[in-house]
């Protein structure tokens, strides 16, 4: 699991296992939460994730 970014106690990962892994995406980890962001939008896919820490992850995949 390559991490691509660490940031505000944010730590983006992509898994590289199968090519089960459609629509393309990372996932966002935070000390309790871990949740898979869209990179064509930075969209949350599904689970929780804190309010400020979400859009943080949203703003460094759009840009």
């Amino acid at each position: 699991m390559p991490t691509i970014c660490h940031f505000y106690g944010i730590i983006i990962v992509m898994y590289l296992r199968n090519k089960e892994h459609n629509p393309p995406h990372v996932h966002a980890i935070t000390q309790d939460f871990d949740a898979p962001f869209l990179i064509s939008t930075g969209e949350i896919m599904e689970d929780e994730f804190p309010a400020k820490a979400k859009a943080l992850v949203k703003e460094f995949l759009i840009c």
